[in-house]
């Protein structure tokens, strides 16, 4: 969610534009008009870097989403503050946010760096850093609950 004094400026920049429709679209789940949102040669980082995360193109982006996006049953993402460097088309977000899944609730804090297009319409980047004491132990939760759902769609094929 966006505080209107966030979103409703009167003179609000393109970049500052798009950065908001990617995060309406993560509160929505919807990845076509995230993925919508990149350059062709996007690349997200996760941070910190100890998370030892690969930096992942539009590609890598989209299977990462792909995988866990059933798992969400809701996702709110509140944006806290965000900052503009206009001649760098730069935006810093932090935002914090949670989730319905099949782990239960989710709350995480993030610090989002969007690299923008000169025009301000396209992500070429992103720098994604977030809270590693929750994110670390509930990425490993979803991971084993990931391989139990397809241990038991290999199983139930098997016995077809």
């Amino acid at each position: 969610m966006v505080s209107d004094s966030i979103s409703k400026a009167d003179n609000i920049s393109k970049a500052r534009k798009t950065v908001l429709a990617y995060m309406d679209a993560m509160n929505t789940l919807d990845l076509p008009k995230i993925m919508s949102l990149h350059t062709e040669d996007y690349r997200h980082q996760m941070l910190p870097l100890s998370l030892k995360v690969p930096v992942m193109d539009n590609a890598g982006y989209e299977a990462y989403f792909k995988k866990d996006l059933p798992l969400f049953h809701t996702y709110e993402c509140f944006i806290n503050d965000l900052i503009e460097d206009y001649k760098q088309k730069k935006i810093v977000v932090y935002a914090r946010d949670r989730a319905d899944t099949d782990l239960g609730e989710y709350r995480c804090e993030y610090m989002l760096t969007f690299f923008l297009t000169d025009d301000g319409t396209k992500l070429k980047r992103m720098h994604e850093w977030v809270d590693p004491s929750i994110a670390v132990p509930w990425v490993t939760k979803l991971r084993k609950l990931l391989a139990e759902n397809e241990a038991q769609k290999e199983q139930a094929a098997s016995m077809l």
